[in-house]
């Protein structure tokens, strides 16, 4: 029988790291304030076995830094997180080795101990914090939540805002079986007005394609959506991708356009904005209606805090639909870019146009 930890063991460790080493400082504090020596003993206790424990969580943070796949974004949120805990976890073990140098003389803690032990217990805060904004706003090492069908959608399935706009749509549906609606639509008038808002939006849409598109050129397509990415642009986004489209990266898959918009759009637009890019290589295949695109690109710059030089593999493919040529298909897949990407980046300025 074979034990499965999804997606390592860090997250285990972790949680004993940080309730042990918080912990001590609160005790150390409380027992120079109401001088009692048995908060002393607690909280070299707690000091010591949280910093052995932690040997094992920042193992398992490299373990994971160098397994979990990740995007352009999160790997700059990975490391800033592991910048952090390194700090954190580097002080807290000098306490260690302080406190146990000094447990068989000492009864009480310096000032100048306290201060230390306070002044980590802060960076551990600010590492976990951290390690929240990966997990929950990029979602690394998360799996993607299940599929739900039958009695388990959204009939049954609070979403606060959400329950409005389902009461409202319940709502709208009422008045269409109404004999007053009945009267309307005989009439035709609410015929016209969702003809007029369909109209209406499709105009909007055409007329951000037709900014941004050449319909008869696929890679004019990528390089739109690339700049609307930089510009923070959400509706020439929304006019580039088919509703359906399927974004895969990270490890994780986004299936529609507004699945995309809720999840990874905002940190895509953040870190596309912050660092320059440049393309290493593209290549251009067309068949009939269908076409793909694959491109190499090197990003260079600061993100939140963070150094960024990562090389992306980017694939997208295309449908061309009687609005011009749209996002059906994008895999995302980065790294770490090595120095003659970064040289070559620098030097090839028949790609060096194309930015992501």
């Amino acid at each position: 029988m074979s034990i499965e930890i999804i997606p390592n063991w860090h997250p285990i460790f972790v949680h004993f790291s940080v309730a042990l080493l918080s912990v001590s400082g609160v005790m150390f504090l409380a027992s120079t304030l109401l001088k009692k020596e048995q908060l002393f003993v607690v909280a070299r206790w707690s000091l010591w076995l949280g910093v052995v424990i932690t040997i094992g969580t920042v193992a398992a943070g490299f373990y994971a830094y160098n397994t979990v796949a990740h995007d352009g974004p999160s790997h700059a949120a990975m490391t800033d997180h592991r910048n952090w805990a390194l700090g954190a976890a580097s002080l807290f073990a000098l306490l260690a080795v302080w406190s146990l140098a000094k447990h068989r003389t000492a009864d009480k803690a310096s000032p100048l101990f306290i201060a230390c032990i306070l002044i980590a217990t802060g960076l551990l805060a600010v590492t976990g914090f951290k390690g929240g904004e990966a997990v929950y706003r990029h979602g690394l090492g998360v799996m993607r939540m299940p599929e739900v069908s039958g009695d388990g959608g959204h009939g049954s399935h609070s979403h606060g805002e959400g329950e409005e706009h389902g009461a409202i749509h319940n709502e709208h549906q009422k008045e269409e079986t109404s004999p007053e609606h009945n009267s309307d639509h005989a009439h035709g008038d609410h015929n016209h007005e969702e003809e007029n808002a369909h109209n209406s939006t499709h105009d909007t849409e055409t007329a951000i394609i037709e900014e941004f598109i050449n319909p008869l050129e696929p890679a004019g397509v990528v390089k739109a959506f690339r700049e609307a990415l930089k510009n923070k642009d959400e509706d020439a986004i929304r006019a580039l991708l088919l509703p359906d489209v399927f974004i895969s990266e990270g490890g994780n898959a986004e299936r529609s356009l507004d699945e995309y918009a809720s999840h990874h759009m905002v940190s895509d637009m953040e870190f596309v904005a912050a660092v320059e890019d440049s393309v290493n290589d593209q290549q251009v295949h067309v068949s009939g209606d269908t076409a793909w695109i694959v491109t190499e690109i090197v990003s260079n710059g600061l993100f939140r805090g963070t150094n960024v030089h990562s090389k992306l593999m980017e694939t997208m493919v295309l449908t061309n639909t009687k609005d011009g040529w749209r996002v059906a298909h994008i895999h995302w897949s980065s790294g770490p870019a090595s120095n003659d990407s970064k040289q070559t980046s620098k030097e090839d300025d028949g790609h060096g146009d194309h930015e992501h």
